[in-house]
């Protein structure tokens, strides 16, 4: 059977994105928090967004959105799946026994200690 992924993870090499993996996933928490924080806003901007306006609030949302987007593409470029943006919850294509599965991890785990079938899901995660 052909494998649905290219690129597969050892647990070592998974292991070591795992520090710019949690950098990433903090900028992206602390510019969400940003956003939240001026969700007041958004109404505004989509209102004015339909009259071709928005202004300086308008272009706020919209280059820290774009920030975000751009640091999901670093993961992405990683071979990296993000699964769960708010949790910081990632897969890892991986190999074991010879099939392919996914290694698990989520902001605040200290290491990869979970595994699980590509259709399984976060409930799915059996320990290494």
């Amino acid at each position: 059977m052909k494998n649905q992924f290219k690129k597969h993870f050892s647990l070592e090499e998974a292991g070591k994105l795992l520090p710019s993996l949690a950098k990433i996933f903090e900028e992206i928490n602390t510019i969400q928090g940003e956003l939240n924080a001026r969700g007041a806003e958004v109404a505004e901007v989509q209102d004015s967004a339909k009259t071709n306006g928005g202004g300086s609030k308008a272009d706020y949302h919209f280059a820290q959105n774009l920030k975000i987007q751009r640091l999901l593409g670093r993961v992405e470029k990683m071979g990296v799946l993000v699964k769960d943006l708010d949790r910081g919850l990632v897969d890892f294509p991986h190999l074991r026994g010879g099939r392919e599965v996914f290694l698990c991890w989520m902001v605040g785990e200290k290491k990869i200690d979970f595994w699980h079938d590509l259709g399984a899901g976060f409930a799915g995660r059996e320990p290494l």
